[in-house]
């Protein structure tokens, strides 16, 4: 979701409004999800290297995550949402860890949509974490294939994504489920986030569902 900061620089408002605008994205984009039955979205919320942005740009972020997991609670209850995270929640106040926690046990039995919220994520340090906690518990190195490794990552309980959207007009993955998206269909939208709507999001699947997705394979090797 890049482009908060730009877009508010540019329309001459603070960091706080520009990631305050990018808020209410979500939840044009969380509708058309419902909308259209897709069932697993996942929201880059907060990379490990967002800690080393000025500490009251940090606070905004903050401030703007309590507020969201204290007032839409009951929305994701409402709409069956299930909540769910990815990413070292250590460095989080634990006032904050605590509203998490909270959240993804009240929508936990939620059949709809799950959303994934990466906090503190990075697919390097997920990977890292991953070969060191498989180390610890493989005894047979001959075991070991991508099912098994896929199994100590983050997303373990999560299908590989189909779709990667970056907004903003960066054109990189920017440390963002990098194991995950091999063969995902990636669409880069110069769009800031706050100005994304859910029209831009089902023009979007609609180009994702005319793509013709050959995982890997050319037309010589297609049965």
């Amino acid at each position: 979701m890049d482009g908060n900061r730009r877009w508010a620089k540019k329309n001459g408002l603070s960091y706080m409004e520009g990631y305050t605008r990018g808020a209410t994205s979500i939840k044009g984009v969380m509708q058309l999800a419902l909308d259209h039955k897709i069932p697993y979205i996942t929201l880059y919320a907060f990379s490990t290297e967002n800690w080393g942005r000025q500490e009251s740009e940090i606070k905004v972020l903050m401030n703007i995550l309590d507020h969201y997991l204290t007032n839409e609670l009951g929305t994701l209850i409402k709409h069956n949402i299930k909540l769910n995270t990815i990413g070292n929640l250590e460095k989080f106040d634990e006032k904050i860890i605590q509203k998490i926690n909270l959240a993804k046990d009240k929508t936990r039995d939620n059949t709809g949509v799950t959303l994934t919220l990466a906090l503190n994520y990075g697919a390097r340090e997920e990977i890292l974490n991953a070969t060191k906690n498989l180390f610890k518990n493989l005894d047979d190195i001959d075991k070991l294939d991508e099912t098994l490794f896929s199994s100590f990552l983050y997303t373990h309980s999560l299908p590989d994504p189909d779709l990667i959207i970056r907004t903003g007009g960066e054109q990189r993955l920017s440390n963002f489920l990098l194991w995950q998206s091999s063969y995902a269909e990636i669409f880069f939208c110069n769009k800031p986030w706050p100005e994304f709507t859910k029209e831009d999001l089902d023009n979007i699947i609609s180009w994702f569902r005319a793509r013709d997705r050959k995982w890997g394979l050319d037309e010589h090797h297609e049965s």
